[in-house]
């Protein structure tokens, strides 16, 4: 973090629409700038928290393209006209959004449309925070798993004491696993902010997770 190591980072989770996903707000204490990742559903919801805060958006990063974490985004730029960032590989899965929530009953507009991608190792800066991008794929072709400062925002790769779903369009058994030796190399210490549930730590799950532990 360089000038901003001493600075505390904060990350307010905000669980949000039926499925429950969990959109977060990241920014540095003190800063009046932040960072959201994933906007699945109540956009206004996650705008009345950032203000709360006292908090602008900079940028809005996408862990992958799955309606309860897309669902919400073009509400949300359309509210601040800022970039949003996904990898590449997920624009298929980020187009149907309309028809994932027609599954579900419910009414989601055309998304808008994906300019901005990351890949695996770029670092992403914004609001002040340096973030090290990890393609993770497996629950889709395009998962993004975000670290910043010992925290780590995994989508849904990896959950407390489970980990994604492959069996949807895109997914791969195989990428999974893969993409979950990257994560298990990370430090112990580092706490996991995962799509859906509570966080966790990588010491926790390399204990009691039975995907890291190579039960499976």
């Amino acid at each position: 973090m360089n000038g901003n190591e001493q600075r505390r980072i904060r990350a307010e989770v905000v669980p949000v629409g039926p499925l429950l996903s969990n959109s977060y707000i990241v920014w540095l204490e003190g800063s009046s700038e932040g960072v959201v990742v994933d906007c699945g559903d109540e956009a206004p919801r996650i705008a009345g928290v950032l203000a709360a805060y006292g908090l602008e958006p900079k940028a809005l990063l996408l862990t992958h393209g799955h309606l309860d974490h897309t669902g919400g985004v073009k509400a949300f730029v359309e509210r601040f006209p800022i970039p949003f960032y996904m990898h590449a590989d997920e624009i298929p899965i980020f187009k149907t959004i309309r028809e994932q929530g027609a599954l579900f009953g419910m009414l989601i507009g055309e998304p808008p449309e994906a300019k901005d991608f990351l890949s695996d190792g770029a670092n992403f800066t914004a609001a002040g925070l340096d973030f090290s991008v990890l393609h993770t794929p497996g629950h889709t072709p395009g998962s993004l798993c975000f670290l910043t400062g010992g925290m780590l925002f995994s989508g849904d790769v990896l959950f407390q004491g489970a980990v994604g779903r492959t069996d949807l369009p895109g997914g791969s058994s195989k990428q999974l696993m893969a993409s979950l030796e990257r994560l298990k190399a990370l430090p112990p210490e580092t706490i996991v902010f995962p799509g859906h549930g509570p966080s966790t730590t990588v010491r926790e799950e390399l204990s009691r997770n039975p995907y890291l532990r190579g039960m499976f």
